[in-house]
């Protein structure tokens, strides 16, 4: 078996490319300023303009990918509005609403729910997509005043990077659902098609509903007995019934398979 290790970059490489990133998207637009010969007033405008367009592209995708959710059925857990300390969090059906104190950043959990999970997710991703287009084709629009400049500098290689397929845990971007996911390997593709059963049987549990729970994880042994999904889903429902020792002896069980085929 070949094992690829990547290893994620660390906060000061993360904080020396933002910066990076905001000196270059700065020089830029003076740089555009100066040609325009809008002067200092210009550049202070454009660079407005940018702080307002890095603030709105990723609010935009992130729009787009609710509005794709909703319309693709899948579950949305949690929607974040701003940045810093909460202000007020409050529940409207399953999904929980927070606000924080920066209105700056929107930010939501979502997952899949219905099959085909696959093809419901790259929709999702599409419309996050089409709104980020729909952000950058307004800052063009606007490209006659500095301020639309600064905005144009700032959205379009934003959402070039956007488009970049990459996955990192509980950060997906609009490019790994539209890339990514549609040539995602095996066993991880089967694992994400039964992502929605696993996570109606663990919802299931949550709400004390034993026998739903049951009939979710006996579709899913059907189905695919060997997933990791299915494992987890075993192991929950015995530990909900108070089966400790069955469900430590179906762990070790699993994690020893996985060794022997990994030798």
């Amino acid at each position: 078996m070949n094992t690829v290790l990547y290893e994620a970059p660390g906060p000061q490489a993360k904080r020396r490319a933002l910066v990076a990133s905001a000196v270059v998207g700065a020089i830029a637009v003076c740089a555009v300023e100066a040609i325009a010969g809008t002067g200092v007033g210009g550049s202070v405008a454009g660079l407005g303009g940018a702080l307002v367009g890095v603030i709105a592209l990723p609010i935009a995708t992130q729009v787009g990918l609710l509005i794709g959710a909703l319309l693709f059925g899948l579950r949305v857990r949690h929607v974040v509005f701003g940045a810093l300390r909460r202000v007020a969090s409050w529940r409207i059906g399953r999904v929980t609403i927070t606000i924080r104190a920066l209105p700056v950043t929107l930010r939501s959990e979502i997952g899949p729910w219905r099959s085909p999970v696959i093809l419901r997710c790259w929709s999702a991703g599409l419309v996050s997509a089409l709104a980020g287009v729909g952000a950058v084709v307004a800052s063009w629009s606007l490209a006659g005043s500095s301020f639309g400049r600064g905005m144009m500098i700032a959205t379009t290689p934003f959402l070039l990077y956007k488009l970049l397929p990459k996955r990192a845990p509980l950060t997906t971007s609009t490019g790994w659902l539209l890339f990514g996911l549609p040539r995602m390997p095996e066993p991880d593709r089967t694992e994400f098609r039964a992502a929605p059963l696993a996570a109606r049987a663990h919802e299931a549990l949550r709400d004390g509903d034993v026998e739903r729970a049951e009939s979710c994880v006996d579709e899913l042994v059907r189905e695919h007995p060997d997933l990791n999904a299915t494992t987890s889903c075993r192991v929950t429902l015995l530990e909900a019934r108070g089966e400790y020792a069955q469900a430590v002896m179906l762990l070790l069980q699993h994690v020893a398979s996985i060794v022997t085929e990994c030798r």
